[in-house]
């Protein structure tokens, strides 16, 4: 099933800090992709152990993605929950998509400052 993109008909909700963080990985930019992230965000596995400490971390981990010029990922759903946003994300490779991803992340100025892995599901070839 080839990627298909959103029109508006079934749009999401926009948060400007986390669509840049889509808008940098699908774009293969680095520079946009850390202006989504506070200087010391922490991201969390779904057991709750600490993955990265600091957007250095992050960038350092996801780099391998900035080199995938055939990766794309979109939003799904959106859920706004307490003081953080709920995405239902799903990954493309060649434009079939791969993996489904849920995430929470926490805004401060619009910055993400925190998010979390909380469910990760490999998709059917």
């Amino acid at each position: 099933m080839p990627h298909k993109k959103r029109t508006d008909t079934n749009a999401i909700p926009s948060v400007p800090c986390i669509d840049r963080h889509y808008i940098g990985l699908n774009a293969q930019s680095i520079s946009v992709f850390e202006s989504a992230f506070s200087e010391f965000v922490r991201g969390y596995h779904e057991d709750g152990h600490l993955l990265f400490e600091n957007r250095t971390a992050l960038v350092a981990a996801l780099s391998h993605r900035f080199e995938q010029t055939d990766f794309s990922c979109e939003v799904v759903n959106r859920i706004f929950h307490s003081k953080g946003v709920i995405d239902q994300e799903r990954l493309f490779l060649s434009g079939r998509p791969f993996k489904e991803i849920w995430i929470y992340f926490e805004i401060v100025d619009d910055h993400i400052t925190m998010f979390r892995y909380l469910h990760q599901q490999a998709l059917p070839e």
